[in-house]
């Protein structure tokens, strides 16, 4: 898309129930890094992403913490999987800058106070979209756990892994469709999100 929105990035705190289950995904959040680097804190300071002379992001900033649930809000072709495409270093067919105020070198992504180059540390931040990755023959619960089992560090046991499967079910309010198969033609149905 050619015309560029401003995506909004900002915590999620309705319910007291998903913000003790963020506060315990923290919890078990592996500490330690991924080839030198661990994601504590993630700062954007005007970031601009462009496909050729055309702008798709445009001065984005936004921090984001270990553990914390945060929201990506924006309509259809706003731009949030371009930064999530960005954040997880899979932006090669464009190119990333800032946007400067003060005439000194900046950095458009700052991890933990320094600055960040996504595409050089894949493995750091990973996203799953929304209907790409879905088995249909699977139920809801086995493919959060089959991508858990795939993302997961090697050395996470299952029973941290099956946690984390939980919690996310109870977050994003799946637990009653726990066992739906994905496939529309088959029994029990789910919609497109």
């Amino acid at each position: 898309s050619s015309e560029s929105a401003t995506t909004s990035v900002g915590s999620l705190s309705s319910a007291t129930a998903m913000a003790s289950a963020a506060a315990s995904l923290g919890d078990l959040l592996p500490s330690r890094s991924v080839r030198g680097h661990s994601f504590i804190h993630i700062s954007l300071r005007g970031l601009n992403f462009h496909i050729g002379r055309v702008p798709i992001l445009k001065e984005l900033y936004a921090d984001a913490t270990q553990g914390q649930l945060v929201s990506l809000m924006g309509e259809s072709g706003s731009g949030k999987s371009t930064l999530l495409n960005v954040l997880g270093g899979r932006s090669s067919y464009g190119e990333i800058s800032v946007t400067e105020t003060t005439g000194e070198r900046t950095y458009p992504m700052l991890l933990n106070g320094a600055p960040f180059e996504p595409r050089r540390v894949r493995a750091l931040i990973g996203f799953v979209p929304q209907a790409h990755i879905i088995y249909k023959e699977l139920t809801v619960f086995e493919n959060l756990a089959y991508a858990s089992q795939m993302r997961a560090e090697l050395s996470m046991d299952k029973h941290t892994r099956m946690r984390l499967v939980e919690m996310a079910l109870d977050l994003l309010g799946l637990q009653e469709c726990r066992h739906f198969v994905c496939d529309p033609s088959l029994g029990e149905r789910l919609s497109g999100g």
